[in-house]
C-alpha cells in the first residue's frame, strides 16, 4: 500500500531541508546505507526560488512511501510523480508556474519519494499551497492514495482507528521517543478494553483515563488533552477514538478491516475515480482564476473510468500556459548553444597525435586533452548549461525573483566573458610559442 504524508514544516531554510534530504545521514544522525538519489529538480534553482519568498511559509515537504514488497520501476515512479502534480497542481507546469524537487530514499529498506514544493506561483508571485488546511483537502489526498493503490495493484490503506495518532515530532525526532512509548502503551491498554466491551463511547473513555491512567485536562471536538503520571504538561490524544460522537462499534469493525487489507473492487474504484476527478477539477478551476487569468484555460485529463485495473498510472501532464518572455541578449543565446559534443579524438598509442582533419572541421582549433584551453572550455560548457536553466525559469518570473535571476544571469555572463578572454590569450600564447619553436629550428645563415 502506498501512502502520502505531508510534513508540518516549511517555515525554515529550504537549503537546510535540501541538505537533509540529499545528505548521507538520516534524522537520527545515522549514516544512510543507501545514498539519496535526485529524481527531479535542481537544488540551486529551488533554493533561489524559495529565497525570494518574503512570506513565513517558504515550501511544503512530504513523502510518498511504499511497503518493502512494493517496488515500482523507473517508469512507474515518473508516472506517479506526474499524477501527483497533475492532481494537486492541475493546470500549472513545473519550472513555469512552480518549483519542485523529488528525492528518492531507500535507506530504510523501502522506497520513499520525498518531495518539496516552493510556496509560490512563479509567474504571479502569489502564495501557492499544495496542502491547504481543511477536510476537503484531506479527502482529496485520501482519494488520490486510494486510486493510485488501485491502479498500481496494491492493497488499500486502512489505518487502525484504535491507535493513538502520533505527532511528527514523536514519530521522527529522537527527543519524542519517551512520549511515543507512553502513547503506544496507553493505546494498547485502551484498545483491549474497547474490544472487550469495557469502553463503549468517549464519555466512558474519559472516565477510564481519569480513574486508571492519569488526568484528562481538556476535551475538544476531535481530541482529548491528557496528562501522563509524573509529567507537567498534557499531551493531546488524537484519532477517531477521541472525536465527539465517535461510533465505537464502527471503529471496532474498521480495526479488524485494517488487519486484513485488500484491493478495491471495480465498482468501488469507479466511484472513487469519479470523486477524485471532480475534486481535481474544482482545484483546477480555483488555480485558473487565481494564477492563470488571461491565459489558455486548462481542464485536467480525467483518470480512465473504465473500471479496468492496470499496472500503470495514466499520465496527466498539464498544458504549458502562454507567458511573456524576458529579453535574452545575443551573447546568452550564443552561450546556450555552445555546449555541443565535440568530435572524438582517437589516440592509438603512447605519444600519438590526433589524426589530421579537413580544414573545414577546424582541426587546428581543437584543444589538446589536458591543455589549459580544454579546461577553460569545460568550465564554459558547465556555465552555459547552468545559464540555460536559469533563462528557462526567468522566462516566467516576475518581481523580486526576476531581479535575482537577471543578476545571476549577468554574473554568469560576466564569468563566461572572462573565460572567453582567457581562452583567446591562451590561443595567442600557444601561437607565439609555436612560432618561436619554428624559428628556433631554422638553419642559421
Amino acid at each position: 500500500m502506498m501512502i502520502v504524508r505531508v510534513f508540518n514544516s516549511g517555515t525554515g531554510s529550504a537549503k537546510a531541508a535540501i541538505k537533509y534530504l540529499m545528505g548521507d545521514k538520516d534524522h537520527t544522525g545515522k549514516i544512510r546505507e543507501v545514498a539519496p538519489a535526485l529524481v527531479h529538480g535542481s537544488p540551486s534553482l529551488f533554493s533561489l526560488v524559495t529565497d525570494c519568498i518574503e512570506r513565513k511559509h517558504k515550501y511544503t515537504s512530504g513523502a510518498i512511501a511504499f511497503r518493502d514488497n512494493e517496488q515500482p520501476d523507473e517508469k512507474q515512479i515518473k508516472q506517479i510523480i506526474a499524477a501527483f502534480k497533475a492532481t494537486f497542481l492541475p493546470g500549472l507546469a513545473s519550472g513555469e508556474n512552480y518549483s519542485d524537487m523529488w528525492i528518492e530514499h531507500r535507506d530504510k529498506g523501502n522506497l520513499e519519494l520525498h518531495f518539496v514544493f516552493a510556496a509560490t506561483e512563479i509567474f504571479s508571485n502569489k502564495q501557492l499551497n499544495i496542502h491547504p488546511p481543511g477536510k476537503v483537502n484531506l479527502e482529496h489526498y485520501k482519494l488520490f492514495t486510494q486510486v493510485m493503490n488501485y491502479q498500481l495493484g496494491y492493497s488499500q490503506v486502512y489505518p487502525d482507528p484504535l491507535k493513538i495518532v502520533m505527532s511528527e515530532f514523536e514519530t521522527k525526532s529522537p527527543n519524542g521517543k519517551k512520549a511515543r512509548r507512553a502513547k503506544h502503551i496507553l493505546s494498547n491498554e485502551i484498545k483491549n478494553k474497547i474490544i472487550s466491551g469495557q469502553i463503549s463511547n468517549r464519555d466512558e473513555l474519559v472516565s477510564q483515563l481519569n480513574e486508571n491512567y492519569g488526568e484528562v485536562t481538556r476535551v475538544g471536538d476531535n481530541y482529548i488533552s491528557f496528562k501522563f503520571p509524573g509529567t507537567a504538561k498534557a499531551k493531546r490524544l488524537k484519532g477517531p477514538l477521541f472525536s465527539k460522537g465517535a461510533d465505537y462499534k464502527e471503529i471496532i469493525s474498521q480495526h479488524w478491516l485494517s488487519k486484513n487489507p485488500r484491493p478495491l473492487s471495480v465498482g468501488q474504484a469507479s466511484l472513487l475515480i469519479n470523486k477524485l476527478n471532480e475534486m481535481t477539477q474544482n482545484r483546477a478551476d480555483y488555480f485558473s482564476k487565481k494564477y492563470l487569468q488571461n491565459k489558455i484555460y486548462f481542464r485536467p485529463k480525467k483518470i480512465s473510468n473504465t473500471g479496468n485495473k492496470t499496472n500503470s498510472v495514466e499520465e496527466k501532464i498539464p498544458l504549458p500556459s502562454a507567458q511573456s518572455k524576458i529579453h535574452i541578449n545575443a551573447f546568452t543565446q550564443l552561450a546556450m548553444s555552445m555546449h555541443q559534443p565535440k568530435q572524438q579524438i582517437k589516440i592509438t598509442g603512447a605519444g600519438a597525435t590526433p589524426a589530421k582533419q579537413d580544414e573545414n572541421n577546424f582541426a587546428n582549433d581543437t584543444p589538446e586533452i589536458g591543455s589549459p584551453i580544454a579546461g577553460f572550455e569545460i568550465q564554459l560548457g558547465m556555465l552555459a548549461m547552468r545559464l540555460s536553466k536559469l533563462v528557462v525559469v526567468a522566462k516566467s518570473a516576475q518581481g523580486l525573483l526576476l531581479q535575482k535571476l537577471r543578476k545571476e544571469i549577468a554574473n554568469i555572463e560576466a564569468q563566461m566573458s572572462a573565460i572567453n578572454l582567457q581562452i583567446e590569450k591562451e590561443k595567442l600564447n600557444a601561437k607565439d610559442n609555436a612560432q618561436s619553436q619554428q624559428a628556433g629550428k631554422r638553419p642559421k645563415i
